[in-house]
């Protein structure tokens, strides 16, 4: 009789001692993470173990983005490639600036930043971009936390505050630079 256990193929005789042990080979192995018929090729089961992968990184859905800030950094991620993947997409653009207000960038036409709370509702957007200068950025931090984002990702050169419940990812260029620069010279 034959009995799986952490691991490993148990053979037992009818005496009750193991009489062999030995490693399952990698598909048996997977086969206990995702128990499929023994037909099922290893392919499929790898598949599955992507697709939970996925799953358990959020990235399974379509993520709404607003950018707020449509100044180099802003515009430059409006046209990035990265976002034209299903998981995220940009619904929405907006700024202060009344000469940009209403220009079409990538199907995007930019709102002013007065409209936040109400466009992320309608357009079940749940994650803002921050690009605008560190004046404006607490200000913008709050429509978007009005509006109903359950995480934001800062480009402003400044430290703001946000409710517990939202997630909020500062992102430094200045201090990734002094990083690697660090590690570049570590390096020589």
């Amino acid at each position: 009789m034959a009995a799986r256990l952490k691991g490993f193929t148990q053979v037992v005789m009818r005496t009750g001692k193991v009489a062999a042990r030995k490693a399952l080979p990698m598909r048996a192995g997977l086969n206990i993470l995702y128990p499929s018929p023994p037909n099922i090729c290893l392919p499929t089961i790898i598949a599955k173990l992507k697709q939970e992968i996925r799953h358990i990184l959020g990235l399974d859905s379509t993520w709404g983005i607003a950018i707020v800030g449509i100044g180099n950094l802003g515009a430059a991620l409006l046209t990035y490639p990265g976002f034209k993947r299903e998981e995220f997409e940009i619904r929405a653009a907006f700024d202060r600036d009344e000469s940009k207000i209403e220009k079409v960038w990538r199907g995007i036409k930019v709102q002013h930043v007065d409209k936040i709370p109400k466009v992320l509702s309608e357009r079940q957007i749940k994650i803002g971009v921050i690009t605008t200068p560190a004046t404006a950025a607490q200000e913008v931090a709050d429509k978007l936390a009005k509006g109903g984002v359950k995480g934001i990702l800062n480009f402003a050169p400044v430290r703001i505050s946000v409710p517990k419940e939202i997630r909020l990812k500062n992102v430094d260029l200045s201090m990734q630079l002094e990083t690697l620069s660090y590690f570049l010279r570590k390096s020589t």
